[in-house]
């Protein structure tokens, strides 16, 4: 009890000592709270990666020439959905007959209404949907569903005198391509489809066309009125597991896909192989490889220097409480010659300069919470380290202090 009397003595009596270790304490908090931050955020935006800047994966054909108008058979394209992507980027190209003079074409060549399905605005090429006009209760995520739902192109809609809210019926021919990338047309039965938004005539797309609609429906709408196999024209998405980049590229062999550029036709490399054929992977992964590296060295090198950095607030500590307490061994030697013991001058001294220091680390706590973002139970974890430092900086500090000898200092200081 008088041990925490003393200590409260020596916190409280000395008032301008203990504001001068309370502010140190906080400047030294709030280097290991930069120094830490700096490591959290960084492990943070690694494990985040594969949200932000994750692996793109393109189906392509043998020449890596093209990853749009091709030929990709549905089974591939469910493969790798099922087992590697966690956003699909898939269209499909279809023709619409919306008059009479386009019904009456034989055979089918594309009709008056190009049609192309996508699951989401981003597969289209669409970069922002603002000058869209929808109808109540729908946007943009209506691709991502399997609803007869349409956006009209703003001059298609007027010139047909349509609008959102309307019912279309029309017949539907999907594209699929040949190995000379001709467009061969297959019926996919009558469409019956809801106007729930049009967009202007000016909107960039990587394939234009006067409707979109969810590829999903497009998809089942074929598979419901045509014996042939469904496929997509270009599908692709984002690598679920970008940080396991190389196993995925060591697995497409068993995904049965190939590296571009190889050829291979009944067990001899030659030219004649399908052009339009979606049997290769194309990774656009650059940005996502120099984000990871530039993360994992940053990491590392905080790591590396870590225990040093530590040492050198230790030392820091050290140094401030040996200066700060000097001019007090002059009490400490007082208290010694009257039979107190060092160990309990020096607990006392020890508890004293933990109290300011702990006042210090506690006036940078919300700093370190509201101002830098640090999680609060991180930042109390950020300020047990620099306690833990203090507590070894001061026992050093006061090892050195107490190496004297009272009679002599107390003669000297007569003197």
């Amino acid at each position: 009890m008088f041990l925490i009397l003393d200590a409260s003595y020596q916190l409280f009596r000395n008032k301008g000592r203990s504001l001068l270790l309370t502010c140190v304490s906080a400047l030294l908090c709030g280097c290991v709270a930069f120094y830490m931050g700096n490591i959290l955020s960084s492990q943070k935006a690694l494990s985040t990666i594969n949200q932000t800047t994750p692996a793109i994966v393109h189906i392509t054909n043998q020449d890596a020439d093209s990853i749009d108008n091709l030929t990709i058979p549905y089974t591939r394209a469910d493969v790798l959905a099922t087992t590697s992507l966690q956003k699909i980027l898939a269209t499909c190209q279809a023709g619409g007959a919306f008059s009479e003079e386009a019904q009456a074409e034989d055979p089918f060549n594309g009709g008056d209404t190009t049609i192309v399905g996508g699951t989401n605005l981003e597969a289209l090429g669409i970069d922002s949907d603002k000058a869209f006009t929808y109808g109540e209760g729908y946007d943009s995520s209506l691709l991502d569903g399997n609803q007869g739902l349409c956006l009209l192109k703003e001059d298609y809609a007027q010139s047909h005198s349509l609008k959102v809210g309307d019912q279309i019926e029309l017949p539907i021919h999907v594209v699929k391509y040949t190995s000379d990338r001709i467009p061969l047309y297959f019926f996919a039965g009558m469409g019956k489809l809801t106007v729930a938004g049009t967009f202007p005539a000016n909107t960039k797309t990587s394939q234009p066309a006067d409707m979109f609609v969810p590829v999903q429906w497009l998809r089942e709408q074929f598979e419901a009125n045509s014996g042939d196999p469904f496929a997509y024209n270009s599908f692709g998405g984002e690598l679920a597991d970008s940080m396991n980049l190389n196993d995925f590229k060591a697995s497409l062999d068993e995904l049965g896909f190939t590296q571009p550029f190889k050829i291979q036709k009944f067990g001899e490399w030659g030219d004649n192989y399908d052009r339009s054929e979606g049997a290769a992977i194309m990774m656009d992964d650059e940005d996502f490889i120099k984000t990871a590296e530039k993360l994992g060295e940053t990491i590392q090198q905080f790591q590396i220097f870590l225990f040093p950095f530590f040492g050198v607030v230790v030392g820091l500590v050290t140094l401030s409480i040996f200066l700060v307490l000097r001019g007090a061994r002059r009490d400490m030697a007082i208290s010694c010659s009257l039979g107190r013991p060092k160990g309990l001058i020096g607990a006392a001294n020890l508890l004293a300069a933990l109290g300011a220091e702990l006042i210090g680390s506690l006036l940078v706590l919300p700093v370190m919470i509201l101002l830098l973002g640090i999680p609060s139970g991180t930042a109390l974890v950020v300020c047990l380290a620099f306690l833990a430092c203090a507590l070894v900086g001061d026992l050093a500090a006061l090892c050195l202090l107490l190496r004297f000898d009272a009679l002599s200092m107390l003669t000297a200081s007569q003197e």
